[in-house]
């Protein structure tokens, strides 16, 4: 019989799973404490959250919502494994690729982009490029800049007669 502190924890992990958009799995051996709180408190400013978690309690979430992917990635719930529940992937990968650096023994596992109708097995290798791309926010701006282009192109084209005209007309006052 499973304790009630399992149950609860179990019950979470589901919940988390739910909402979340991908999940990315880390062993994280070797961190100091308080870098694995500092690493908490920048993951929650990209709306993911860090869970150190027991292996057998992931098994249990992850072969009731896709027992076919679990079978793929069970070599990697192995030792001490924390997951990551993100929102935003890449804002996640980059978080955990830039902590990486500081930390040689922090090392990505692997990751589950998570859908409705489908979960997808994220390779450590596919998180590293997902660190590479923009962000959402860098993303967003490319965009409306892409979309103001054509507007401030139709300013500049009809205010150039204008502009001309008082060009010629400084000239030749400057002249006279």
């Amino acid at each position: 019989m499973p304790s009630q502190r399992n149950q609860d924890q179990l019950k979470k992990i589901k919940d988390k799973l739910e909402n979340a958009s991908s999940i990315i799995l880390v062993n994280y051996a070797g961190v100091p404490v308080s870098d694995q709180q500092t690493l908490r408190n920048t993951l929650l400013e990209t709306n993911s959250s860090f869970s150190v978690t027991k292996n057998t309690l992931i098994n249990i979430a992850l072969n009731k919502r896709s027992p076919d992917i679990l079978k793929q990635i069970q070599n990697h719930l192995q030792g001490p494994t924390a997951v990551i529940y993100a929102q935003d992937a890449v804002s996640a990968a980059k978080t955990l690729t830039n902590f990486a650096k500081d930390h040689p023994t922090f090392t990505i596992k692997t990751g589950l982009s998570l859908s409705k109708n489908q979960d997808r097995i994220l390779t450590a290798e596919e998180i590293q490029k997902l660190s590479k791309l923009p962000s959402k926010d860098q993303l967003y701006a490319q965009l409306l800049s892409q979309l103001n282009a054509p507007a401030q192109s139709l300013v500049r084209v009809l205010t150039a007669p204008m502009q001309n005209l008082s060009y010629l007309l400084q000239n030749i006052a400057g002249r006279g």
